[in-house]
C-alpha cells in the first residue's frame, strides 16, 4: 500500500514540474487584431473574461489582452476566434534569442569578405565585398535618401569607437523634453526606442552589438572593423528578446511607424528603413499560431521594408518541424541559415527547402562586441545581418531609374532588391535541396545583378496576397502588381491536389461554391513583356462553418498526467498528427482532412510511454449528428483488452452522418478501462480532433450548346455576347483562347449575361464555358 501511495506521489511531482516549466506562451494573455471601436464594444460585454493590458499598434490595430478567469485558456482563445469582433486572434507566445557563444575571440580576420584559404577555410568562400564595394559601400540612395536599417535586438554598446556616426538619430525629435515633437506616436525616441521602457535608452547589446557590427561598423575609419555598409545608419529598437510575442510586435511596429512617416512626408520627418534584422524566434514554433507575427511582414513590406530573419540554431528541417519567423510566408521576408569557412552548412543550423531563402556566413566571424571590443561571433544570429547589410548596400547602387522607384512604388523596390539577392547566389552543394535558392549569399553577384536590371523591367511576381469577405462558401482574393497587366490564379483546396486556374484582369477575384470549415491555398502570377513571372508564395485562408468544430458546448475530458503514457500519432485517412506529450489533453481543431459517407478509413492510433510499456486503454467517439453530444452510437473505435502497441480499426462513415464540420474524441488511459467520453482520466490523454463530412460528388456532364437550348449571341461578336440560360441560375463563365489558356472569368447569377471583354483581344476562334450547379457547356465563338 505505501508503495502504490510513493507511486502517486511521484506521479503528481512530475507533472507539477512538467507544468511549471510549460513556457510556450505568456499564460492569461492574447493577442487580437480588431478596430479600436469593436474592442471597445467587445470589451464592455466580457468585462469579466478580459481586459486590454497593451495597444501595439493602432497603425494596424492589434492589442495585447489578458484574462484572470479560470476557464481553460483554449476555450478563452476559442470564444476570440468566434467572436464576430475580433477579427484574429492567436496567445502570446514566448520567444528566444537566437545566438551561439563566439568560440574564437582571439580570431581577428573578417575571412567572409576576402577568404584565402587560412584558418582551415576554403579559397573563395567569401562574400567578395572587395568588388562590390567598387561600386558601393552604403550610406545615401542617388537621390540622398538616409539608407538606414533597423536592428531589433537587445541594445547597442553607443560607445563603440566603431559605430561612431552609424547610429541612427531621430532629428525630428527634441531629447527629453516629453514631447512628442515629429507626432509619431512616440516620446522622446531621439536615438531609437526601448520598448521595455519605453524611452529611448538602447544602450547594452551583448547581442545587439555583434549583428550591429556586421551590418554597419564604420568602414575605412582606422578603427577596428568594417561592416558590409561602411557608412548607414543603425535604428535601434531595444528588448532583452528572451520575451514575448506581444513585445516583437510592439518591436516591428516602431520601423513600420518610422518608415511610414518617411513616405507621408516625402522625408521630412521618420525614417528610410529598408531593412530590419531579427536575429532571435521560437524554435518549433508553428505560424498558424502566430497569424499576426506573420502578418507583420506584409504590413512592414507595404511601406518598403524587407525583414530579415534568423533561423533556428538547430539541425531541424523547418518543413516538419516548424520554426518562427522563418516559417513565415511572405515575399516581404528573407529566412536565412548558416555556413562556416569551408562552404558547408553549420550543422547545427536549421534548413528547408521552402521556408529558408539562402545561407549566409555565420560561424567565427570576427566583429564588434560589447565593452568596445572585438572578437568572433557564431549563428544564424550573425549571418542574418549580413544579408540585412546587403539590402542596404544595394540601395546605395547609382541604378538606373531604381532610386526614383524607392520613393514611386517602395513595394516593388523592396521585391526588386530581394530578387537581386535570391537571383543571385552562389549554388551550394550543403544547401541543395535544404534553402529555396539552393545557394548562399554573394554581395558582388547581388551588385551586379542589380546594375545589369537596372533599367530592365523585371518580370515580378504578384505580392502581398490576402483575403477578405471569407465565408462557409465564399472569398474575395486579393494582390498587388507592380503594374497593371493580366494575371492568372490558381486555388484548391489545401486537401486537394489539382489547382483551378483563372485569368484576369483585376487585382481581386472573388470565389464561390467552396466548402465549409476548409483550408484553401492560393497563388497568382503575372503576363509581362519577356513571359510569364513566376507563382507568388502561396497564401492560405480557412472558410467558414466550423461552428460545431469549433463549439465549448462539448463536454470536457482530460487525464490527470500524461507523463508515463499519452497518444503519440494518430492516423485516419488523410489525418496525420504527431501529438507527443501534451499534459493531458491536446486538441487539433483545424479542419485538414474529408471524410465520405458510406466509406470506411483506417484508424490508427500509437501510444507513447517515458520508459515502461503499461497496459493501454482506447477508445475513439465521433458526433456524427452534431449534437455536442459523443453518444455511445456515435462509438467508432474501443480496445478494452489492454494494449502497448499501435492499434488500429476500419471506420464506417454512417449514411445518417450530417454533412459539415465536426468533431472526433480519441481517449487513452492506462490501468483501466472504465471511461466515457467526458470521463476525468487518471494517466493517459485525450486529444480532439476536427474532421468534414460529405459526400461523394456527381461529376458534372459536360454538354456543347449546340445541343442545348442555351444561347450565345451574337457570334460572331465585337466586344460584347449575350447567354441566355433555361432560367435564373449560378453560373461560372470562362473564355479561352484555343490553346486552352484562360483569358476571362466571372461568377453570375441570372438568366441573361452579358459578357464584355477587351478591345485588345485578338481577332479569332474562342471558347465559352458555361459552369452550371449540375452541368458544363461549352460553346464556340469568334470575335470580329
Amino acid at each position: 500500500m505505501k508503495k502504490n501511495v510513493f507511486l502517486i506521489l511521484f506521479f503528481w511531482s512530475i507533472l507539477i514540474s512538467a507544468k511549471a516549466q510549460n513556457k510556450e506562451h505568456i499564460k492569461g494573455e492574447f493577442i487580437v487584431k480588431t478596430t479600436e471601436n469593436y474592442l471597445k464594444k467587445f470589451l464592455k460585454s466580457n468585462s469579466t473574461h478580459f481586459q486590454i493590458k497593451k495597444t501595439i499598434s493602432k497603425e494596424i490595430g492589434i492589442y495585447l489582452i489578458s484574462t484572470n478567469s479560470i476557464l481553460d485558456e483554449q476555450v478563452l482563445l476559442n470564444q476570440l476566434h468566434e467572436n464576430p469582433l475580433i477579427e484574429i486572434a492567436q496567445f502570446n507566445h514566448k520567444v528566444q534569442m537566437r545566438s551561439t557563444i563566439p568560440n574564437d575571440p582571439n580570431y581577428s580576420n573578417q575571412w567572409h569578405y576576402d577568404n584565402d584559404g587560412t584558418n582551415g577555410g576554403s579559397i573563395g568562400a567569401d562574400l567578395d565585398m572587395d568588388l562590390a564595394w567598387d561600386k558601393a559601400v552604403g550610406g545615401n540612395t542617388p537621390l540622398g535618401d538616409t539608407i538606414v536599417i533597423c536592428v531589433i535586438d537587445d541594445g547597442i554598446d553607443t560607445n563603440h569607437l566603431d559605430f561612431t556616426s552609424n547610429i541612427w538619430i531621430n532629428h525630428q525629435e527634441i531629447p527629453n523634453n516629453g514631447i512628442d515633437d515629429d507626432n509619431n506616436g512616440y516620446i522622446d525616441d531621439y536615438r531609437g526606442w526601448n520598448i521595455s521602457s519605453n524611452s529611448d535608452s538602447i544602450f547594452g547589446g551583448g547581442h545587439g552589438t555583434p549583428v550591429s557590427g556586421v551590418i554597419g561598423a564604420k568602414g575605412n575609419n582606422n578603427e577596428g572593423i568594417a561592416g558590409i555598409n561602411w557608412n548607414v545608419k543603425l535604428m535601434i529598437v531595444k528588448n532583452d528578446f528572451n520575451t514575448d510575442e506581444a513585445a516583437v510586435l510592439e518591436a516591428y511596429n516602431y520601423p513600420l511607424v518610422m518608415r511610414k512617416l518617411y513616405n507621408q512626408s516625402n522625408g521630412a520627418k521618420g525614417a528610410f528603413i529598408v531593412a530590419t534584422n531579427s536575429s532571435w524566434g521560437i524554435n518549433y514554433g508553428n505560424p498558424d499560431d502566430s497569424p499576426l507575427w506573420c502578418a507583420m511582414y506584409d504590413s512592414l513590406g507595404k511601406y518598403g521594408i524587407i525583414s530579415c530573419g534568423a533561423t533556428a540554431n538547430l539541425n531541424i528541417d523547418v518543413e516538419l518541424q516548424n520554426d518562427m519567423p522563418t516559417g513565415c510566408k511572405s515575399d516581404f521576408l528573407i529566412s536565412v541559415t548558416s555556413l562556416n569557412n569551408a562552404d558547408i552548412k553549420v550543422t547545427s543550423a536549421a534548413y528547408g527547402s521552402k521556408s529558408i531563402d539562402l545561407g549566409a556566413y555565420g560561424e567565427n566571424i570576427y566583429t564588434t562586441l560589447f565593452g568596445n571590443s572585438y572578437g568572433s561571433s557564431s549563428g544564424t544570429s550573425i549571418a542574418t545581418p549580413m544579408v540585412a547589410g546587403s539590402i542596404g548596400l544595394l540601395y546605395a547602387l547609382n541604378c538606373g531609374n531604381f532610386a526614383q522607384i524607392s520613393k514611386d512604388n517602395p513595394e516593388k523596390a523592396a521585391l526588386l532588391v530581394k530578387n537581386a539577392i535570391l537571383s543571385s547566389v552562389v549554388l551550394n552543394a550543403s544547401l541543395m535541396g535544404k534553402t529555396l535558392t539552393n545557394g548562399r549569399l554573394n554581395v558582388n553577384n547581388a551588385v551586379n545583378y542589380a546594375v545589369n536590371n537596372c533599367d530592365n523591367d523585371v518580370c515580378l511576381a504578384p505580392y502581398s496576397l490576402f483575403s477578405t469577405s471569407v465565408s462557409d462558401t465564399t472569398a474575395m482574393l486579393h494582390w498587388n502588381t507592380s503594374n497593371d497587366t493580366i494575371v492568372e490564379i490558381r486555388y484548391k483546396n489545401a486537401l486537394d491536389s489539382i489547382w483551378i486556374e483563372i485569368t484576369s484582369t483585376q487585382n481581386y477575384l472573388q470565389l464561390s461554391n467552396l466548402k465549409p470549415c476548409q483550408n484553401y491555398e492560393f497563388q497568382v502570377k503575372m503576363a509581362c513583356p519577356s513571359g510569364w513571372s513566376n507563382y507568388s508564395a502561396v497564401s492560405t485562408f480557412r472558410t467558414e462553418g466550423c461552428g460545431n468544430c469549433l463549439s465549448t458546448n462539448y463536454c470536457n475530458s482530460k487525464a490527470s498526467s500524461s507523463n508515463f503514457a499519452w497518444i503519440d500519432s494518430v492516423g485516419f485517412d488523410s489525418l496525420s498528427k504527431m501529438s507527443l506529450l501534451n499534459n493531458g489533453y491536446s486538441n487539433f481543431l483545424t479542419l485538414d482532412s474529408r471524410f465520405y459517407k458510406n466509406k470506411k478509413y483506417l484508424l490508427t492510433i500509437k501510444p507513447g510511454f517515458s520508459s515502461i510499456e503499461y497496459k493501454a486503454f482506447y477508445k475513439a467517439w465521433i458526433d456524427f449528428n452534431q449534437n455536442n453530444i459523443f453518444d455511445s452510437t456515435e462509438l467508432i473505435f474501443e480496445n478494452l483488452d489492454g494494449d502497448s502497441l499501435t492499434v488500429s480499426d476500419s471506420v464506417l462513415i454512417p449514411e445518417s452522418a450530417l454533412i459539415g464540420a465536426t468533431r472526433m474524441r480519441i481517449s487513452m488511459q492506462i490501468f483501466s478501462n472504465t471511461f466515457n467520453s467526458c470521463s476525468s482520466l487518471s494517466f493517459g490523454e485525450v486529444e480532439d480532433f476536427c474532421i468534414g463530412i460529405d459526400t461523394v460528388q456527381k461529376v458534372q456532364s459536360v454538354v456543347y450548346t449546340e445541343k442545348s437550348n442555351i444561347k450565345v449571341f451574337p457570334n460572331p461578336f465585337t466586344n460584347q455576347f449575350t447567354i441566355s440560360l433555361n432560367s435564373k441560375q449560378k453560373s461560372n463563365i470562362q473564355i479561352t483562347d484555343i490553346s486552352g489558356k484562360i483569358l476571362f472569368s466571372s461568377n453570375y447569377y441570372s438568366k441573361n449575361i452579358s459578357v464584355e471583354i477587351s478591345n485588345n483581344w485578338s481577332k479569332g476562334v474562342y471558347f465559352v464555358k458555361i459552369e452550371l450547379p449540375q452541368e458544363v457547356f461549352i460553346h464556340k465563338i469568334i470575335k470580329n
